[in-house]
């Protein structure tokens, strides 16, 4: 779908019409842009983005080893790698599967049978890709309807939050009551008002978009700010900001 879009963009019948792999170039640019958003819209929102995909079995030539087979997500190679960078976990989902072995006359014969129910696999190995950027190691795998994972979800965003108020310190003055209300996503009036108007400024503002999808680090920290601000609880004037500071 992407890349049809692409196509249509630029008139062309395939993304292999422009010579050089100008085509995936352009396909690769409209990833980063979406992927980017998906982010601007967890951080805003405090949403967990799923993005689905079907498997397919490719061929690893690794030098270490022989050759061997591999479930990886079913996407273009270099789609492939920008989705499976920004994303936080990469799970693989199968049917537990055994393998069972039984005397066939002259040979044995080996099949796969399914056990019944499933695994989400949060940990990588030859035989799928997986990573797991929350709690590397702790749970490699889990069943499906498993709430483990939210946990590890909800203590990694608080983490990221953190780590994004300390970076916001060290350009701006910031006081506690600042940092309890940015963590809060609470907004005095002036300040909803005001990221309103600059978040309809910016989408507007052709060159601030681009140096969003080219990953400049200003321009980004200033789009979640605004976005966070605008999409934040207006509170009263009268506020009590100091008993949110603890």
């Amino acid at each position: 779908m992407l890349q049809a879009a692409v196509c249509a963009k630029h008139n062309w019948k395939s993304i292999e019409q422009p010579s050089y792999g100008k085509g995936y170039v352009e396909a690769d640019t409209a990833w980063r842009f979406f992927l980017r958003a998906l982010t601007t819209l967890r951080d805003s929102q405090r949403m967990t983005i799923v993005l689905v995909a079907h498997s397919t079995i490719e061929r690893v030539d690794d030098p270490r080893a022989e050759t061997y087979t591999s479930y990886q997500p079913k996407l273009h190679k270099r789609a492939r790698h920008l989705v499976m960078d920004a994303a936080d976990i990469v799970a693989f989902l199968a049917e537990d599967l055994r393998t069972a072995t039984s005397d066939a006359g002259f040979r044995e014969r080996t099949r796969a049978v399914a056990i019944g129910g499933r695994q989400l696999f949060v940990e990588g190995t030859p035989a799928f890709a997986a990573k797991n950027r929350y709690t590397p190691g702790a749970v490699p795998a889990m069943p499906s309807d498993a709430h483990g994972i939210h946990e590890q979800v909800a203590a990694r965003e608080e983490q990221i939050t953190e780590a994004r108020l300390d970076t916001f310190a060290k350009h701006t003055r910031q006081t506690p009551e600042m940092r309890a209300q940015f963590k809060r996503r609470l907004a005095t009036q002036e300040q909803h008002d005001f990221a309103s108007a600059e978040r309809e400024r910016l989408l507007k503002d052709p060159a601030f978009r681009q140096r969003v999808v080219n990953n400049d680090a200003d321009a980004v920290d200033h789009w979640i700010r605004i976005v966070q601000t605008a999409a934040a609880l207006v509170v009263p004037a009268d506020y009590d900001w100091s008993k949110d500071s603890a």
